[in-house]
């Protein structure tokens, strides 16, 4: 609620430094005034100026903020956010396209319907979100580019009586940190590369070592897809878009602490529908320490496989649709097909990891790792199958005993 101020100032020569003194002093607290002349000359009312008092950040992960608000549209949040906001669109998808339209008709047409659209939002905002926020709580909001719409809100809020910040540059310019800061970040840290053939468990190990309290960067978790043409998960949301997955990246390396190694699996830059940012790629290749390599034979694989996609025995349909993409590589899809038809998932196994992806990863890793990583850093790590028992068996080998916090399986 807007507060005003009835201040008296008197003509008396005794009272005129005082008054001055007050002018001066609420002038610089960022309140406007103006004289009424009709009722009494010497009376001034004073107002607070909303825009002017709002405060202003440019840190979108500010520390004294308990929630960041996004107003924006959910089409604009679900392609990329700032970690942990919560969407409260002042205008909908539809509100948006259509005064983006009546803009470039009439501005001023344009301002006033959204203007309604807006109030109307925000009315519904309060109600449904912040009846039950306490006062104490400190808010963050940010647009598209810290324009009219997160003000609206902020202001609004700042009213209230919460502590709000408003994010200058928006959404823009959170993006520019995000882009500018993933290279620099990735060049902090030294890193340790799991690599090794398709179904020899490299994911499986990082997980192991993540919950021995090492540091691990997933590339496959954080894309969603175990990253092979075979690897999208079907019983989800599939891949997050582009800019958020880089967010996500960008806040995964920033949990880490320099003085500890970063585990990597030995991917290719692309994963999924998703690519690793080559400056990414680049400057973790450059920052490695060690090079470990999985090796398992053939059958261990293949069973490692067949339990780690048994989701595809019930979607045959799908699997075909997958591998269709591979024909560019003059491969026997008709063959497999009939194989995946007939129900023989373990024979198709068998066969698309000798003919297509053993003969990849060969290639693969002979292009981006071996060139960055001294011979005497690349350890071979022969498992007696691929199962979780085994993983942790090689643990004293990758990190001191007494960093471990789980059973060693033996």
């Amino acid at each position: 609620m807007i507060r005003n101020f009835i201040v008296c100032l008197t003509y008396l020569p005794a009272q005129a430094a005082k008054r001055e003194a007050t002018l001066q002093r609420l002038n610089s607290m960022k309140y406007t005034f103006c004289t009424s002349a009709k009722k009494r000359p010497y009376q001034t009312l004073f107002y607070p100026d909303p825009l002017a008092s709002l405060q202003s950040t440019s840190d979108p992960f500010h520390p004294d903020v308990n929630q960041v608000i996004d107003v924006r549209t959910p089409a604009e949040y679900h392609n990329d956010h700032i970690p942990g906001a919560v969407n409260l669109p002042v205008l909908s998808n539809e509100e948006r396209h259509i005064i983006g339209k009546e803009y470039k008709e009439n501005s001023f047409e344009a301002r006033r319907h959204g203007a309604s659209l807006v109030s109307k939002n925000i009315s519904a905002i309060i109600t449904q979100y912040f009846m039950d926020k306490p006062r104490s709580q400190s808010f963050m909001v940010y647009c598209w580019r810290g324009g009219q719409r997160s003000k609206s809100l902020a202001v609004v809020l700042s009213m209230i009586g919460y502590d709000v910040k408003h994010l200058v540059g928006g959404y823009k310019s959170y993006r520019k940190q995000i882009v500018h800061g993933l290279e620099d970040m990735c060049s902090r840290y030294r890193y340790n590369v799991i690599g090794g053939m398709t179904g020899t468990g490299k994911t499986l190990l990082l997980q192991v070592l993540a919950n021995n309290g090492e540091q691990v960067l997933d590339f496959e978790a954080l894309a969603n897809h175990k990253g092979s043409v075979l690897g999208g998960n079907y019983d989800n949301d599939g891949q997050p878009p582009t800019r958020f997955f880089e967010t996500c990246l960008y806040g995964k390396l920033a949990s880490f602490e320099q003085s500890k190694p970063v585990w990597v699996e030995a991917e290719s830059r692309r994963i999924g529908k998703l690519q690793i940012p080559n400056s990414v790629f680049e400057s973790i290749s450059r920052n490695i320490d060690n090079a470990y390599y999985l090796k398992a034979d053939l059958q261990s694989r293949i069973d490692f496989i067949m339990n780690d996609y048994a989701f595809l025995r019930e979607n045959a349909d799908i699997l075909k649709e997958q591998i269709s993409r591979l024909q560019k590589f003059g491969l026997p899809l008709k063959k497999w097909y009939k194989l995946i038809d007939d129900d023989l998932l373990e024979d198709f196994v068998r066969d698309i990891l000798k003919i297509h992806y053993d003969p990849m990863y060969r290639k693969s890793q002979l292009r981006n790792l071996t060139k960055y990583v001294p011979s005497r850093n690349q350890i071979d790590l022969n498992l007696e199958s691929v199962h979780e028992r085994d993983m942790h068996k090689l643990l004293p080998v990758l990190v001191p005993r007494h960093k471990l916090k789980s059973k060693i399986y033996v």
